[in-house]
């Protein structure tokens, strides 16, 4: 119930959440739930504001759960790619979304060469 309770609040991930839910994810052990915490967190909508305290809390993710980067990588190749004639739904998402992901990579959640 915690870890889903945990994976709940990842959704609606802000910077005002951060230091609680890395203070609740040292007491959880997310082991079995890493995909579905790495699947709330590209959900979630995120504002420019939000995502220094998205990567301290990936990092922090990763750090714990060595295979955190591998499912997070995947649900971001599920949301980033598009086909060349397809239109972005919505840009300002796409625009926040490319930002954290190019975050990420040069904060080392990502392997350069995976990530690129």
């Amino acid at each position: 119930k915690k870890n889903t309770a945990f994976i709940k609040k990842c959704k609606t991930f802000s910077d005002g959440q951060k230091a609680s839910l890395t203070k609740e994810m040292g007491g959880l052990n997310l082991t079995k739930y890493i995909g579905e915490v790495s699947s709330a967190l590209v959900e979630t909508k995120l504002k420019m504001s939000d995502i220094t305290a998205m990567i301290e809390f990936c990092s922090a993710l990763h750090q714990k759960y060595a295979e955190f980067s591998t499912f997070l990588l995947e649900n971001w190749t599920k949301i980033l790619s598009m086909k060349k004639d397809e239109k972005v739904a919505n840009p300002s998402k796409m625009r926040v979304d490319l930002r954290l992901y190019s975050e990420l990579v040069s904060v080392g959640v990502f392997t350069l060469k995976v990530g690129l």
